[in-house]
């Protein structure tokens, strides 16, 4: 079943390549959005530094419980098989989320979350969670100590309440036979730079499946004073971890991240363009982010294309806004820039897939021997 799961979906990523260079080379339109994030609340229990949620004076509507299932069903008859990322805010902050994730196992979607893992405590919630079956379930670290974690996530005793939802998390997970991957996403920035491989051996200590690091892209200089690396000394220690990461790497640690996004850390800190993974855009070619209130985007550089509550999946992604967007995505260049080359919407090369699957659902995980 596990096998067939993961077939299924390898079948689907060298299908959406095929499309996706079909159209960048003659023009024909057989994309499909398989890159599909649902934003089910804005609001987060946190208050990291380097974030706007916490920051609002208000929220965008959030849609019930029946609006979100009806817009997954509209999904799930246009895409197979559809892959979903439940992200936010804080996704276990809107108080649905077990009975949405139960419904999607109920029809067959493929689903995962990120969550900065403050929920994973209540015992209720993770056996609710782990009866769904999750396809991942991604955890935000930023440091290895309470020091600096607690620090940049701006809530005392987070990393103390991670450690022990992870063990509750991973003993569940054994106790029911799945193999779902728990995957650690730091965030690097000045408070952790020196700090990358500690957080590595800290994964493997609390049972987590892998590591994937992002850099901080910020917006205000009052942020980007605080928390970017810079400066000979921050610069020096974060290309000591990032030798350290690589060779940890190299070892046979499961870090997802690949060498070119390593090695580009200090040219992201240092603003010059980068470019790793598939080259070209190709988010308003796959991209599908829904919002609280149903509103729909297919690349962050181009407004709402639609909005589910209205419309079906399918009628939004061959809408004349969504195919403007595809057509004027072909030769855009911001992916290549600081605010968006190292992002974790980035899209990774057919190949860089194929090694990130075979090391998260290997037979083997952590293989230290």
């Amino acid at each position: 079943m596990h096998f067939l799961r993961l077939a299924r979906l390898g079948g689907g990523r060298i299908k959406t390549s095929l499309c996706e260079h079909i159209f960048r080379r003659v023009g024909w339109d057989f994309t499909r959005p398989t890159f599909v994030r649902c934003v089910l609340t804005e609001r987060c229990n946190y208050k990291c530094l380097y974030c706007s949620h916490w920051r609002q004076d208000s929220y965008t509507e959030e849609m019930p419980l029946d609006e979100w299932k009806k817009a997954i069903v509209s999904l799930h008859q246009f895409v197979h098989p559809l892959v979903i990322q439940f992200v936010g805010g804080e996704p276990f902050m809107w108080p649905q989320f077990p009975e949405l994730v139960k419904f999607c196992h109920s029809i067959d979607v493929n689903w995962g979350v990120i969550t900065n893992g403050s929920a994973l405590t209540n015992e209720k919630i993770v056996r609710k969670i782990i009866s769904a079956q999750p396809l991942n379930i991604d955890i935000s670290v930023d440091g290895s100590t309470s020091e600096i974690h607690d620090k940049a996530r701006g809530i005392e005793g987070s990393l103390d309440r991670i450690e022990r939802g992870l063990r509750l998390l991973v003993s569940e997970r054994n106790k029911s036979g799945q193999r779902f991957p728990i995957r650690i996403k730091p965030t690097v920035h000045r408070l952790n730079a020196g700090n990358l491989s500690e957080i590595v051996s800290w994964s493997k200590k609390h049972g987590a499946t892998s590591v994937d690091f992002s850099p901080i892209r910020l917006w205000r200089e009052k942020d980007i004073k605080n928390l970017w690396v810079s400066g000979p000394r921050q610069t020096s220690a974060l290309r000591h971890q990032v030798k350290k990461i690589l060779e940890m790497k190299e070892g046979g640690l499961p870090i997802e991240t690949s060498i070119d996004k390593l090695e580009g850390l200090e040219t992201h800190f240092a603003g010059a363009e980068l470019q790793h993974g598939a080259v070209n855009c190709r988010s308003a070619l796959r991209d599908f982010f829904i919002y609280p209130n149903g509103n729909v985007k297919v690349c962050g550089c181009f407004p709402v294309v639609g909005n589910l509550r209205q419309q079906s999946a399918r009628s939004i992604w061959n809408g004349e806004s969504a195919k403007k967007a595809r057509l004027m995505s072909l030769n855009c260049k911001i992916y290549t820039s600081t605010a968006s080359a190292t992002s974790c919407t980035t899209h990774r090369s057919l190949w860089q897939d194929v090694r990130r699957a075979t090391m998260l659902f290997g037979k083997q995980i952590w293989r230290l021997h």
